[in-house]
């Protein structure tokens, strides 16, 4: 009987501690010492940081301790223009939210005007007017929304993805013809590009070949990386 009675007496103590303990940790949890003060943005350039703040939905009466990074992706996932997030906590109020943005590299003409697309297909944004410094490609038969996908286009889309800033912006228009990526630069060379395989390897001898007729006052026809290794050029008028 005693010893059953100090067991009883001993698993009263322990509830007793642990409801204790439970209630001691959610009022430092609740306590405003840890109620977020600042959210540090980072890695954002299209996105405003009020817009990513709101998107990630956590506000100044939320507490640090208990801030679902679940719930900031999910949040941040609703723009198209979000690519990864990374939450971290900084004690005792800051929250740093870290993303990376997809990058327009294209556009397309469709019913509803112009749609603005990044490298994985992801209809990025709507237009009026058609952007500077990334490609046309073909024109869509239906109208896109932010947040959806082009399917069919991955060879080309691949491709501008892979091309530095500097490259990207001296495309005009990129094309399948025959299986095989073409690229259209606005000074009316043509690359031919091939499948979308060796990409550095490709780049980097678009860069060089687009050097070298800089150099020498040349403007070139084609281009033909097919063979990255060995890359043929056609001046014009040779």
């Amino acid at each position: 009987m005693r010893t059953e009675r100090r067991r009883r007496r001993w698993s009263g103590v322990v509830v007793l501690v642990l409801t204790a303990a439970i209630l001691g940790a959610w009022a430092v949890a609740a306590s405003p010492l840890f109620h977020v003060r600042d959210i540090l943005v980072r890695g954002n350039r299209h996105l405003s940081t009020s817009e990513v703040v709101r998107l990630a939905g956590v506000g100044r009466d939320d507490s640090l301790l208990t801030v679902q990074s679940g719930r900031v992706r999910k949040g941040l996932a609703r723009s198209p223009w979000i690519r990864t997030v990374e939450v971290r906590r900084e004690l005792p109020w800051t929250l740093v939210v870290t993303v990376e943005e997809r990058r327009p590299v294209a556009w397309v003409r469709h019913p509803g005007g112009i749609a603005v697309v990044a490298g994985d297909g992801t209809v990025l944004a709507r237009r009026q007017n058609p952007p500077q410094g990334i490609a046309e490609m073909a024109a869509w038969d239906r109208k896109l929304r932010p947040g959806e996908r082009l399917e069919g286009r991955e060879e080309p889309l691949a491709v501008l993805a892979s091309l530095p800033s500097g490259l990207l912006r001296r495309v005009e228009r990129a094309s399948m013809i025959r299986g095989e990526v073409v690229l259209h630069l606005a000074d009316g060379a043509r690359v031919l590009y091939g499948e979308a395989r060796s990409l550095e390897a490709k780049n980097a001898a678009l860069a060089r070949v687009l050097r070298w007729a800089g150099g020498q006052g040349s403007r070139i026809e084609y281009v033909d990386l097919r063979v990255a290794r060995n890359p043929a050029v056609r001046v014009r008028g040779a």
